[in-house]
């Protein structure tokens, strides 16, 4: 299989786009941009602001943008770099609140598939378009649709439920799911 690279779908932008790199600061949740930061600047309607440096030039910069902690639910910023431009938690301790939770099993895997619904412009997902787009992004676990399906349908169960279906194997997140942070929809003790 070829390497499809495209660049950045915001015109201010010159990254590539590519899933799976296996870094830290991955891009597990944009197929037509580099980073959730720049479909929010694209989304927004956002411009570069002028930043004064010592010698008094302006440089062109990126501005930052407001987003809330999938844990706590905290105000924390975007900025367009490769380390905070995908950010999802406002700290360490709430990246491992998600990641060590036991009430549920394989929440990380939970977590990122409703965070991939969420954050991407895609509205209606079928089984096999998930599954597919978390394989190329997740390095912890092998996901293929049978496993997508056993979390959905307990997901589905759940009287919190953040997702709703539309027909066999056709998924989308309820509107409460878009406001608010993530992290209560995954685990049963609410966090």
């Amino acid at each position: 299989m070829a390497n499809q690279e495209k660049l950045c779908g915001n015109k201010d932008c010159d990254r590539w786009v590519q899933i799976g790199t296996g870094s830290h600061t991955i891009n597990r949740t944009q197929t037509d941009y580099c980073s959730f930061y720049c479909r929010l600047y694209t989304e927004q309607g956002l411009s570069k602001v002028a930043v004064p440096d010592t010698l008094g030039r302006n440089n062109m910069r990126f501005p930052p943008i407001e987003r809330w902690c999938d844990a706590c639910g905290k105000t924390i910023e975007l900025i367009w770099n490769d380390h905070r431009s995908n950010r999802c938690f406002c700290d360490r301790t709430c990246h491992f609140k998600m990641r060590s939770d036991k009430s549920v099993r394989r929440p990380e895997l939970r977590y990122q598939m409703l965070r991939l619904m969420r954050d991407h412009p895609q509205e209606v997902w079928n089984i096999h378009e998930i599954s597919d787009l978390l394989d190329k992004s997740l390095n912890r676990y092998r996901v293929n649709w049978r496993i997508l399906s056993q979390v959905l349908r307990v997901l589905k169960s759940e009287k919190d439920s953040p997702i709703e279906q539309i027909e066999q194997g056709v998924y989308r997140l309820k509107a409460e799911a878009y406001r608010g942070p993530l992290l209560r929809f995954v685990s049963r003790n609410g966090s």
